[in-house]
């Protein structure tokens, strides 16, 4: 009897299933690629791959050549040198006012506190 009635649900539910209305696929299927659209799309791809690297081993030879240079080393030193002492004339000012958190205004020079962070507070909007 079993043998008998799983064939016959498995009929009944199969023609239910082509009888019930469709409901239409809420997104949309991507469109699909031809092949010389891919291949297109995989020429230019290599293309931009290959001018990428070629700049960036033109930069290094670029960069290789700047460092060579004693302008380029002394300008590169004094940069330092001087990054160096803006931020210990920063750090002496702010332990001068006894503020190690303030942010210091490059413009103005005046020294800032940092405004502290506060918790969100969500209001609950008035129901209509």
């Amino acid at each position: 009897m079993k043998t008998i009635l799983i064939p016959l649900i498995a009929a009944a539910l199969a023609i239910a299933a082509e009888k019930a209305p469709k409901t239409p696929d809420p997104t949309p299927a991507a469109p699909v690629l031809t092949a010389v659209q891919k291949l297109k799309l995989r020429d230019a791809q290599v293309l931009a791959i290959s001018a990428e690297k070629k700049f960036s081993d033109y930069m290094q030879t670029i960069q290789r050549q700047l460092d060579s240079l004693p302008e380029y080393q002394s300008a590169k030193k004094n940069l330092e040198t001087t990054t160096k002492a803006w931020q210990a004339a920063i750090i002496e000012a702010r332990e001068v006012v006894k503020c190690p958190d303030c942010d210091l205004n490059p413009e103005t020079l005046a020294l800032t506190r940092p405004v502290p962070k506060q918790a969100k507070v969500e209001t609950e909007k008035p129901k209509q």
